[in-house]
């Protein structure tokens, strides 16, 4: 089972993403097996991080299209 060593993609998109948090979104992705980043496989962390930066970019375009 490969694991992330490197965290900060991770850390980056959830400054961009208002009211998430980290062990939220860690259980989401792990099935609630576990709340620590360093216990994730490195598809589970893929995985999170795709569905971060697609909530970002939609999150963008509605504050876009309110300006």
């Amino acid at each position: 089972m490969n694991h992330v060593d490197n965290y900060g993609k991770f850390y980056k998109l959830l400054k961009l993403l208002p009211g998430a948090d980290k062990e939220t979104l860690v259980r989401q992705f792990t099935n609630e097996r576990t709340e620590h980043l360093r216990q994730m496989t490195q598809t589970e962390y893929e995985l999170m991080c795709k569905e971060m930066e697609r909530v970002r970019a939609r999150l963008s375009a509605s504050w876009t299209q309110k300006s």
